[in-house]
């Protein structure tokens, strides 16, 4: 029952797995397949946006990059130009490798600066935005189209404008005194009142913004007239970002760290992402026969969520920059390592996570394409709204991931000047020997490790397809140590946890705030398919 037959047609559905009651069974729904691309994000115009580029001969790094802008556009609350990104790509070739644009802090940037901690809105909240550099890292190595083809979507909508969707509605509500603050985000998203979904949302100077960077690449938002105008209106506000750390490239190409599970290969984004956490969990819970027992049960949730305690653990004591620390990071992803920990769940050990743990918002997709290359993408502006500071004149909103950093200075994620910090954002591959491959991500902060570990789980211990994975209750750690189920899990699921020791809190049936995962894979027959999370407001289409 713990391996996977050739055909990833679910062996059972989670419900069957688990037990669950009939009136708290998903929607009777599966994978969408396509045989020359497929696109799964967590929205449908920027889903559509993907497939049509896939269908005017891009390949998924095209696609990707179409997905990316469109985002930026369409979801502002935790996607936009002022932010951070990473992905993964197995190429065509067979070349596994990560990209990490996650942004620099600015080099006048010290633990000084912020005698009262790091805020959580303003100009001094902002590290150097990545994404940009992605997009031109991205499409200098591996697209196949003109940058300025791959952003005309996302232009278009931004000038022409776009229907509010439920969930941007909801946002821009729930923010609005905070937006209304900003001369920047008052003028975008509230100029016309209070936001309803169904309103149009015209950006011009967004439009403006992704213009410039179509006609000049990485210079027409770090230089130019943009970035002028970046660097000045945060200069004018205390900010400490300057022309210098706009010069320097953001974007990183790297070597992502792999594991085996079960035998399955499994690879993940490298520092700083926490991406190796969930590596860690998949290592601490191979010596458990998950497959034994009930997806729903006690026992896999109690052994699960007891090895992401301890990685948890691992993290606040040694990840930082590998630039400027050493993470012993080959010894936490070592089977001898696991093995230590699982034998300190097994002693009922329980393992105190010292930093809180948050939920965020973020946006994920994942683009497959016929040729053979597969994507995942993961971007953000770190909380929902980041910094809640947008520049006039061009549309873009900024992140504040000056939060990530420890200003405690025996921790390795300390700020420094021009340091990456210890980011939430990591993506997934997994492949069997027999040319089944997987990839995928999900928002949510620290909760992204958490249901990555899962959705891997559900794919090669319970054998189910992508959908049925990532519909499956989820559980997540909370920032006060709690035990957040969604609330299909049964009952007595709960007692026993809490007889374990563990501190439960229910959330709703389908939880928003702990993913919205997308997945996409190619079949050892060259057969693609795509999945995405009913919690989210987003699509998977085939082609």
């Amino acid at each position: 029952m713990g391996e996977s037959s050739s055909d990833p047609t679910p062996i059972a559905d989670f419900a069957t797995l688990a037990g669950v009651r009939d009136d708290l069974q998903a929607p009777a729904r599966g994978s969408v397949f396509g045989q020359r691309g497929v696109v799964a994000s967590g929205q449908t115009l920027a889903t559509l946006a993907g497939l049509d580029t896939l269908r005017a001969g891009g390949n998924a790094v095209d696609a990707a990059l179409a997905v990316s802008a469109v985002m930026a556009v369409v979801q502002p609350y935790s996607s936009h130009l002022g932010g951070d990104a990473f992905c993964l790509i197995r190429t065509a070739a067979g070349d596994t490798l990560a990209l990490n644009a996650g942004g620099r802090a600015p080099l006048a940037a010290t633990p000084e600066r912020f005698p009262g901690g790091v805020p959580r809105r303003g100009a001094t909240a902002v590290a150097v935005p990545g994404l940009v550099d992605a997009w031109c890292a991205f499409h200098g190595r591996f697209a196949t189209r003109p940058l300025g083809e791959l952003l005309a979507p996302a232009v278009a909508l931004a000038r022409d404008g776009f229907r509010i969707s439920q969930s941007l509605g909801r946002a821009m509500r729930a923010a609005q005194d905070e937006l209304a603050a900003d001369a920047g985000c008052r003028q975008a998203f509230l100029d016309h009142g209070t936001p309803r979904s169904g309103d149009v949302l015209r950006q011009p100077d967004l439009a403006y913004t992704l213009e410039a960077i179509a006609a000049d690449g990485r210079d027409g938002f770090y230089g130019g007239e943009v970035g002028r105008r970046i660097v000045s209106h945060l200069r004018e506000r205390d900010g400490l970002l300057t022309e210098e750390d706009f010069a320097r490239e953001q974007a990183v190409w790297g070597e992502p760290l792999s594991i085996t599970y079960r035998g399955w290969r499994v690879y993940e984004q490298p520092l700083p992402s926490q991406g190796f956490l969930t590596l860690e969990a998949l290592n601490i819970v191979e010596g458990f026969d998950l497959a034994q027992q009930p997806l729903l049960s006690a026992e896999t949730v109690h052994a699960m969520s007891s090895a992401m305690r301890l990685a948890f653990a691992d993290r606040d004591a040694f990840a930082g920059d590998p630039d400027a620390v050493d993470v012993p990071i080959d010894r936490l992803l070592s089977k001898e390592h696991a093995a230590e920990l699982r034998q300190r769940i097994a002693s009922g050990e329980r393992a105190e996570v010292t930093t809180p743990l948050h939920g965020g918002d973020t946006t994920s997709f994942a683009v497959a394409d016929g040729e053979g290359n597969l994507v995942s993408f993961i971007q953000s502006i770190f909380q929902p709204w980041g910094a809640a500071v947008l520049v006039p004149g061009t549309g873009v909103l900024l992140n504040d991931r000056m939060l990530g950093f420890s200003l405690d200075p025996v921790s390795p994620n300390v700020l420094r000047p021009g340091r990456r910090t210890v980011h939430t954002l990591n993506t997934w591959l997994l492949e069997r020997d027999d040319g089944l491959l997987y990839a995928g991500g999900t928002p949510g902060a620290d909760f992204q490790v958490q249901t990555n570990l899962q959705n891997l789980c559900g794919l090669v211990d319970w054998g189910l397809d992508a959908q049925s994975a990532i519909d499956a209750p989820k559980w997540a750690l909370s920032g006060s140590g709690d035990l957040a189920l969604e609330a299909r899990f049964p009952r007595e699921t709960a007692a026993e946890l809490e007889r374990r020791g563990q501190r439960v809190v229910w959330a709703s049936a389908w939880e928003t705030a702990l993913c919205r995962s997308q997945i996409v894979a190619r079949r050892p027959d060259g057969a693609l398919l795509a999945a995405s999370d009913l919690r989210g407001e987003g699509g998977a289409l085939g082609w």
